[in-house]
């Protein structure tokens, strides 16, 4: 997933290894439950850290289906890595 006009880019894996076109669906998603740090640094700036993982299931107009994780980041770089891919494309 990559950002672009203002949200993000979803492309199916399968058809861009085909080199097919196709329309993506969101048909789940669930995200964990755990409380974020926030606090405010030396300087007086907010930081969120937030540990929970936005899982969502994706399905293309041609049937590939296939899930994908985000974790919680904050503008200060925490943590190092950020996205995380789940699971794979059927």
């Amino acid at each position: 997933m990559t950002e672009g006009y203002g949200g993000p880019i979803v492309r199916c894996p399968e058809c861009m290894k085909g080199q097919m076109m196709s329309t993506v669906e969101v048909v789940g998603q669930f995200r964990t439950m755990m409380t974020p740090t926030v606090y405010f640094d030396e300087e007086g700036r907010q930081h969120i850290h937030d540990p929970n993982t936005v899982t969502s299931t994706y399905q293309c107009s041609n049937g590939h289906r296939w899930q994908q994780g985000q974790k919680g980041y904050c503008w200060c770089g925490w943590p190092e890595n950020r996205n995380e891919s789940q699971g794979d494309v059927q």
